[in-house]
């Protein structure tokens, strides 16, 4: 028979709670159509590497460096581009690393998914694109950037499910107030990196902005 005082009763019941916490956030995404993996808050060394790695990519597509930017695409998996922030494994384009380089110089059209408000669908080339829905700000320049949580204001926020176990870096422009108050022309960009082996790679570029 085991007897608790005051004191032990309170400690026990703190190592419950943050075990508990633990739990419901490790089995977070376990409804997905993916495997479902432990998410966690990066440590101090992990956060340092991508820290590094996320500044190189965004400055990669500040200079529109396909190849540069292609060097820390996901080998196997390439990356994923979502234009509004919800990932959509039928509308979502995924291109592999190797396509990469060559895409700004394609003419081609793809459908990338569907406008927000119309519905009509997103019919540009990568070029257009990019231009859109990728890097439409001078993210490269933002101080507001977080880790492994999302500071864009956007609320049908799907990420997890499919990135389970990412890293997600978000780089957020508050935007303008116009006279009459309100900020219409907030954006973001969310930069999503999954581990293999030892190394961590883009694998997910999501766009955030406001919408109706």
């Amino acid at each position: 028979m085991i007897i608790l005082n005051a004191r032990t009763s309170v400690i026990a019941l703190a190592v419950l709670t943050v075990l508990a916490s633990t739990t419901a956030r490790a089995t977070f995404g376990q409804e997905s159509n993916v495997d479902a993996a432990t998410v966690t808050i990066p440590s101090v060394k992990v956060k340092r590497i991508i820290v590094r790695r996320t500044r190189q990519v965004v400055m990669a597509l500040k200079n529109q460096d396909m190849a540069r930017l292609s060097a820390f695409v996901h080998p196997e998996k390439g990356v994923r581009f979502t234009p509004y922030n919800y990932v959509s494994v039928k509308n979502d384009l995924v291109f592999k690393r190797q396509a990469i380089p060559n895409q700004l110089r394609n003419s081609k059209k793809h459908v990338w998914g569907d406008y927000e408000g119309s519905g009509d669908p997103i019919r540009l080339t990568f070029r257009d694109y990019y231009k859109r829905f990728v890097y439409d700000h001078d993210f490269a320049n933002m101080t507001g950037v977080s880790y492994d949580s999302f500071n864009t204001r956007g609320s049908a926020d799907n990420p997890w499910e499919y990135y389970p176990g990412a890293i997600i870096v978000s780089y957020y422009y508050p935007g303008i107030e116009g006279p009459k108050g309100g900020v219409m022309d907030w954006k973001g960009l969310r930069l999503v990196f999954q581990k293999k082996g030892r190394a961590w790679f883009l694998v997910g570029i999501l766009h955030d902005e406001w919408m109706i």
